[in-house]
C-alpha cells in the first residue's frame, strides 16, 4: 500500500510538474490586435501589421508572427523556418572557423601592409558573426495556426 501510494504521489508530481512546463513556455498572443498592443506597450516599432501577419522590431529584438486558416500551411512554413534557422547556425559556425583561421594567420604575421589588411578582415567577420548570431538565436515556435520566429525577448513582449 505505502508502495503504491508512493508512486501515486510521484506521478502526480511528475503530472504538475508537465502542467507547469507547458503553462510557463513563451509563445505570442493568439491574435494580431492582442500582440501588436502587447509589443507596442513594451516599445517595439511595428514594422508590418494585417490580419495574418505582424513584424515588430525594438534594437536587435525582432519578432514576425503568422496566423493561417488551416494549420497544414502553419506547419509547411514552420518547417522553412525551422530549416531557415538550421541553416543560420550552420553558417555562423562557418563563420567562427573563418574567423580562428584569420587570427591565426594574423598571430603569424609581421607588422605592416598584409597584417593591416588581416585585422580589417578580422574586424569584419567579427561584425558578421555578431549579425549571424542575432539570426542563429531567434526562437521559432508553432502553436495550433500560429508560428513565430524572432527574438526571445520579442516573443515575450508579444505575450
Amino acid at each position: 500500500m505505502k508502495k503504491f501510494a508512493r508512486v501515486l504521489a510521484l506521478m502526480l508530481v511528475a503530472s504538475m510538474l508537465c502542467v507547469m512546463l507547458v503553462a510557463c513556455s513563451s509563445k505570442p498572443a493568439d491574435n494580431p490586435e492582442d500582440a501588436v498592443a502587447a509589443l507596442k506597450e513594451n516599445g517595439y516599432t511595428i514594422v508590418y501589421e494585417s490580419d495574418e501577419v505582424v513584424s515588430a522590431k525594438k534594437g536587435d529584438d525582432f519578432i514576425s508572427i503568422y496566423w493561417f486558416d488551416n494549420e497544414d500551411d502553419a506547419n509547411e512554413l514552420y518547417e522553412e523556418a525551422m530549416e531557415l534557422k538550421e541553416e543560420a547556425e550552420e553558417a555562423l559556425e562557418k563563420l567562427k572557423d573563418e574567423l580562428k583561421e584569420a587570427q591565426d594567420e594574423l598571430d603569424d604575421m609581421e607588422e605592416g601592409f598584409l597584417k593591416d589588411a588581416a585585422e580589417l578582415v578580422v574586424a569584419e567577420l567579427e561584425e558578421e558573426i555578431e549579425e549571424a548570431e542575432l539570426e542563429a538565436d531567434a526562437v521559432v515556435g508553432k502553436s495550433g495556426n500560429m508560428v513565430w520566429m524572432g527574438t526571445k525577448d520579442a516573443v515575450k513582449a508579444a505575450k
